[in-house]
């Protein structure tokens, strides 16, 4: 655990546009004029049905998709104004899981392996504490019976779970989740949401969420995809 720090992310007077898909020479808004404030004192879900721009939404974040208008600030960053220097510092802050949980981490490496791999991607830690917390977040996470086991021998909730670790051994400031519990069944859907929850009191991180599911966002911060804009639902 580390000490408690909040992490903010604004959207303002954001605005993307696209061409039209069938008519030629036409442009069509996905967003027009967001604003939205989140922080990282709980997680937040952006709620939205398929097609209505959630993951176009995480791209635009992690400055991946350019905006035709607007400001998208995470804390004192501006994201659509760094250089190829600042936006590589500022990924190595980030985390991102994705629905399918075999495609967030290597299935020919072990499980301890991935963790290393995660480790010595994000971390300069010495081998020695790299390795306790290896341990340590396979304990919270509840893969340590299959520390040696290889992950295409796991199931999709181990797997899912196993991600997440990958994601929060390195303690990113941002961890962003395409709908995680998307493929999974309710009892390993329940058990990595409530991981998911905790992060941001546990490490400090900044958590957004997308879903079509308003019943996931139970006692945290939700935002509704509605008109081309982003309403706080609760």
């Amino acid at each position: 655990m580390v000490a408690q720090r909040i992490h903010t992310l604004t959207a303002t007077d954001v605005t993307k546009i696209f061409p039209h898909p069938s008519l030629e020479g036409t442009n069509i808004s996905l967003f027009a004029g967001v604003f939205f404030k989140m922080d990282s004192r709980k997680c937040n879900y952006l709620i939205g049905s398929s097609g209505s721009g959630k993951t176009t939404l995480l791209n635009i974040i992690l400055g991946l998709q350019t905006i035709d208008a607007g400001q998208i600030m995470f804390d004192k960053i501006d994201v659509h104004k760094m250089n190829g220097k600042e936006k590589q510092a500022f990924m190595k802050k980030v985390a991102i899981i994705n629905q399918t949980p075999q495609r967030n981490v290597d299935l020919f490496l072990s499980v301890c392996q991935n963790l290393k791999m995660s480790m010595i991607l994000h971390s300069s830690l010495p081998r020695e504490e790299r390795d306790k917390k290896i341990k340590e977040i396979a304990n919270r996470f509840e893969i340590s019976e299959h520390i040696e086991t290889p992950t295409r021998k796991l199931s999709g909730g181990e797997i899912q779970r196993l991600s997440l670790a990958c994601a929060v051994v390195f303690e990113p400031e941002i961890l962003l989740c395409d709908e995680p519990t998307a493929q999974l069944d309710k009892q390993s859907r329940e058990l990595v949401r409530k991981q998911i929850i905790s992060l941001p009191i546990d490490f400090s991180t900044f958590v957004l969420i997308t879903t079509h599911d308003k019943l996931e966002v139970k006692n945290q911060n939700g935002f509704l995809i509605k008109n081309r804009r982003i309403l706080r639902w609760k």
